[in-house]
């Protein structure tokens, strides 16, 4: 039976608007009516577009026209004040909106900056049935096994994430992290049946052969490739990376492809007689720019394994998905899910740190002289249908 859902993504950022589409073509696709609460200015950014065009326009706009601050002040305080703020806007335009009231269940795309609020004062929706999207905790971290620092935070989290499990009408808490899912198993049994762990979706398009990849970023066909892409930041490691090419044990056969914007630190450390040195004898290449679908996609099959020895990052990573999803090699950090994902699947090297020693050694061990040639297979477990399937079938 058709419902009528409402989905509320008031953030015009198209990072999360890219959700809003992956969860709306499942809905469709089952025959649903949905309909989209968020900002006028979120209806100009191009993922809303993008969106609009893969759904057919079917997608119906409920406009919220009150307006939010941009910022808030760091540190608890802050982070409730936020969260609170997100509350009345959600109670605000439930009340004076009779259309979205028609809606059968409310799907919040990102939930993150409201669930504390929801554990606290329960759901603005009346009785109408919730669902929601939380990325980022990191109270269970530990819990599982997941390497990362504790906070003073961590016991009132927890404790705000069960009374959340709690909370009445919430229907299903959706989350792309799958120790939370696993944490909720373990220590809440009873609330099993409303956890459902979703694979993040890598969202590319079908992937090509290798020469063909190589040839649309001028990467030499005889050299081994790795790959360090997205928004490129020290935080990505890319200055240890540096260093480790600079060593005389890196292998002669391996370039560095560095695809994506970079901030104002990677560009000088690039722009310094270091790296100008590395660009100029071939070990690094650079594409110092945001890359559409189609070059994000042919980035990863030019390559050869793909680099996410990050520092301080614990959350998952969308570059981990995309590079899952096409089963590349990879090598990795041991902190945080990243870290966690590859010692469970065995799908990538765990680095013991993040010194020039353990680079080389990782690229011993991993990248051995056979080409990585199976890019061209698409893992279907990450696709975006599934992804909206599995939030469609959560929502019943």
């Amino acid at each position: 039976m058709s419902k009528t859902i409402l989905i509320i993504e008031p953030i015009a950022d198209g990072h999360h608007m890219h959700y809003v589409r992956y969860a709306s073509i499942g809905m469709l696709d089952a025959g649903n009516e949905v309909m989209l609460a968020t900002f006028e200015e979120s209806l100009r950014n191009p993922s809303y577009t993008e969106m609009q065009q893969t759904c057919g326009n079917r997608i119906k706009v409920l406009p919220i026209m009150q307006k939010m601050k941009k910022s808030w002040s760091p540190g608890p305080v802050g982070t409730l004040a936020r969260h609170f703020s997100f509350y009345r806007l959600f109670t605000n335009f439930w009340r004076t909106s009779a259309e979205a009231q028609e809606a059968d269940i409310v799907f919040i795309a990102y939930l993150d900056y409201c669930d504390k609020i929801f554990s606290l004062l329960g759901s603005p929706f009346g009785s109408t049935p919730w669902a929601g999207l939380l990325m980022r905790p990191s109270f269970h971290y530990r819990s599982i096994g997941v390497i990362a620092p504790s906070s003073p935070l961590d016991t009132p989290e927890r404790m705000l994430m069960r009374r959340l499990l709690r909370t009445k009408h919430l229907r299903t808490l959706f989350t792309i992290d799958e120790p939370l899912s696993l944490y909720v198993q373990r220590f809440w049994p009873e609330f099993t049946a409303k956890m459902r762990y979703v694979l993040d979706p890598a969202d590319l398009e079908k992937p090509i052969p290798q020469p063909e990849a190589r040839s649309l970023f001028g990467l030499p066909m005889d050299k081994r490739v790795m790959l360090i892409y997205g928004s490129l930041s020290l935080r990505k490691g890319v200055d240890v990376l540096l260093q480790a090419a600079k060593s005389p044990d890196f292998p002669d056969d391996m370039i560095l492809f560095l695809a994506g914007k970079q901030d104002s630190d990677v560009q000088a450390l690039l722009n310094s007689s270091e790296g100008n040195a590395l660009i100029q004898c071939g070990k690094l290449i650079e594409v110092n720019r945001y890359l559409h679908k189609a070059e994000q996609t042919a980035a990863f099959c030019a390559s050869d394994v793909v680099w996410l020895g990050y520092r301080d990052h614990y959350s998952s990573s969308g570059v981990l998905a995309q590079a899952q999803a096409l089963n590349m090699p990879i090598i990795g950090c041991r902190e945080g899910i990243i870290g966690w994902t590859l010692n469970k699947y065995n799908n990538g090297y765990v680095m013991d740190d993040m010194s020039v020693s353990s680079i080389l050694n990782a690229i011993e061990k991993r990248c051995d002289k056979e080409r990585h040639l199976q890019q061209e297979d698409f893992n279907d477990r990450f696709s975006i249908a599934r992804f909206g399937a599995d939030i469609q079938s959560g929502l019943q």
